[in-house]
Parts: structure tokens; C-alpha cells; sequence
């Protein structure tokens, strides 16, 4: 089902505002309707959130349940030139329910779409994590503007002039003059008892700690099951900021989007572990494999990477037996054809083709 955006026209004019070089506003906030309980909430309806002048104001609306499709203006100075350019901020927070998170990532594209190009995206999970400088270096890393003229990293400023408005508080805007498959969260069925096998030496022993340890393997026990309809899961690090964080792991998506799934649950600035059942026809008979996917984003700090490569011994055990393992930082490194013609070469029917179904 596609997604109502209430008032179009009026959230069709805060996008404007921000886009027009000569407007003050410079960001503006979309959201679900009725997000303030999420059990409750409408993922086929997105209204108007806020939008103003006064960065800080965006700040002030964004909690670690808040989920936000956000476009703000920058001011960027290239060759004593300046050029308005747009950043494009994905917020979704870190108490947002695990059943809300799959949902979300049905319909992320299309409310991407309705606000338009940019030249940057970023993604955050914590309030903290969003800072004004942050993005305006980002998109002079992006321009090349930052390499030139360095002293320039504190224009814009006189676009904060505190004009705040929100849908919340019903205060009224004035108007001014390629899809993917959908993946589907996975919440454990307590009332099922399937056993889970593996070898959970290295789980135990390792110091990585499995914060749902539970719900982890009923996931996988889930995507092993021919009978069930899901056919990824998907763990990762509880955070980046600390040492304690990357020690610990959590569930973060599973259902019935495979591959697209996977590629809706990762960033570029995490490391996941994900397993997917696909299926593979050898002459007239459908085989199933079982692929496990370590993924290790560009923009992980590079002072973690070293200490995530030591946890692969426990997450080999967590998942085996696989039949293929993929390492990857590109989202290419483990398209679906990729994964099928890997298969085809240890399953010995290469010279043979593989299905593209």
C-alpha cells in the first residue's frame, strides 16, 4: 500500500522553503502519523513534523523513540562561490520497537523520494549523534570545499534566527512563493519449540555479549525452517561509541525480504552479521543454502575494525554450518546473482548456468 501524505500540498511547501536559497528555513521534518504510540501508529501515513529556521530546533524533537525523514539546507562556499546544497538525514532511533523497525524499512524509500534529491545522506540513531558542524563538513567532504577554503566551516549561522514551527503544537505553515523488495520484522513465536543446534563454545567463551541471545537463535532456527516464511535475520553491534558497546550484540531485523532485506537493515557505518536461505535449482531439483554475510561498512571507525575481525570465531559458531560465508563492504559484494553464481561454483554446476529465479 502506498503511503497518504497528509496536507501534500502544505508539507510540498515546507520542503520549498527549505530548498529556496533566499527563504531562512533550513530544514524540515517528516514523520508517521501518530508515532507518539507506536503501537498505534498508521506506517501508511506521514504528515508534517516540523521545520524552522533555528537548527536546535530540530534537535529538540528528536528523542531515541522519534523516526525522522529529515532534509536540511547548507550553505556551502566553493571557490568564494556559495552554493546551497542539501543533506538528506535518516533518523531513527535506538528505542524504536524492534516490529516497528521492519515496517519502517517498507516504506523508507518512498518518503525519501517525495523530498527530493540532495547531495549528502547520513544516518543517526541518537540525538547526541546529530550535529549542525558535523553536517556542514560533511557536504564540504563531499563538494571539495572543505580542502579549499577551510575557514569558511562556520557560514550559515545567520540562518539560525529562531523560527520554530510544529504539527504538533498545530501551528498552521504559511506557504511561501527504483523499489525493493519489502522485508518484514521478525518477533519470536514464544508458543513454538523448535530446537536450535550449533556449537556454542566460542558464543560462550568469547567476550562478546549476546543481548538477546534467545530471540538470536530462535531467528536463525526460523530461517532454517523450510515451513516458515522467513528468510533472513540480521545481528549487529549495540553501538559505536565505546568498547563495551562493540562487545555487544543484539537482533536487529529478520522476515521475508532476503537479500533486500539485509541491505534495509545495514549502514554504512555499522558491522552486521546476517544469514539468508536461498534457494538454487540443480537440473530439475530446488536446493537450499544457507549464506552467511559479514559486513563491515566504509565508514565503521577504523579503531573498531581491528576489534570486531577478533569476534568472527564466536559468530562462525553462532551460525554454523553455512554453506557459504560472503565478506563484504559493498552492498554489490552480495547481490543476489553474485550469491547464486558463488553457489553454482561450490556446488559444481557453474558449466552448467544457475537460476535466476
Amino acid at each position: 500500500m502506498s503511503i497518504e501524505f497528509i496536507e501534500r500540498n502544505t508539507i510540498r511547501d515546507a520542503i520549498e522553503q527549505v530548498r529556496d536559497d533566499k527563504n531562512p528555513n533550513m530544514w524540515v521534518m517528516l514523520g508517521f502519523e501518530g508515532n507518539e504510540n507506536w503501537r498505534k501508529c498508521s506506517f501508511n501515513q506521514v504528515s508534517l513534523t516540523g521545520y524552522g529556521e533555528d537548527f536546535n530546533d530540530l534537535l529538540n524533537i528528536l528523542t531515541p523513540t522519534t523516526v525522522g525523514f529529515i532534509l536540511v539546507g547548507i550553505e556551502d562556499i566553493y571557490d568564494n562561490i556559495p552554493t546551497y546544497r542539501f543533506c538528506y538525514i535518516y533518523y531513527l532511533g535506538d528505542k524504536v520497537p524492534l516490529i516497528s523497525r521492519g515496517r519502517i524499512g517498507m516504506k523508507k524509500q518512498e518518503i525519501e523520494r517525495f523530498l527530493g534529491k540532495y547531495n549528502v545522506s547520513l544516518e543517526y540513531g541518537e540525538p547526541s549523534e546529530v550535529e549542525l558542524e558535523t553536517i556542514k563538513n560533511k557536504v564540504a567532504d563531499a563538494s571539495g570545499s572543505r580542502v579549499r577554503i577551510v575557514e569558511n566551516n562556520e557560514i550559515s549561522e545567520d540562518r539560525k534566527i529562531s523560527s520554530f514551527h510544529s504539527t504538533h503544537s498545530k501551528t498552521a505553515l504559511k506557504a511561501s512563493t527504483n523499489k525493493k523488495k519489502e522485508s518484514v520484522v521478525y518477533q519470536p513465536k514464544r508458543n513454538q519449540k523448535q530446537k536450535f543446534t550449533t556449537s556454542n563454545k566460542n558464543v560462550q567463551e568469547s567476550q562478546l555479549r549476546f543481548l538477546d541471545l534467545e530471540d538470536i537463535k530462535f531467528a536463525i532456527t526460523d530461517v532454517r525452517n523450510d515451513k516458515s516464511s522467513t528468510d533472513f535475520m540480521c545481528i549487529g553491534y549495540s553501538g559505536y561509541k565505546s568498547e563495551n558497546e562493540i562487545r555487544e550484540i543484539k537482533l536487529i531485523a529478520a522476515g521475508e525480504g532476503g537479500i533486500e532485506g539485509i541491505k534495509d537493515s545495514i549502514r554504512d557505518t555499522s558491522a552486521n552479521y546476517a544469514i539468508v536461505r536461498v534457494s538454487h535449482k540443480i537440473d530439475e531439483t530446488l536446493a537450499v543454502y544457507f549464506v552467511a554475510i559479514y559486513w563491515m561498512g566504509n565508514g565503521v571507525n577504523p579503531l573498531w575494525k581491528g576489534k570486531i575481525a577478533t569476534h568472527r570465531g564466536a559468530i562462525d559458531s553462532l551460525f554454523e554450518p553455512v554453506h557459504l560465508t560472503i565478506m563484504a563492504n559493498d552492498e554489490e559484494d552480495f547481490d543476489l546473482q553474485v550469491i547464486k553464481k558463488k553457489i553454482a561454483d561450490i556446488s559444481g554446476t557453474s558449466n552448467r548456468g544457475f537460476s535466476k529465479k
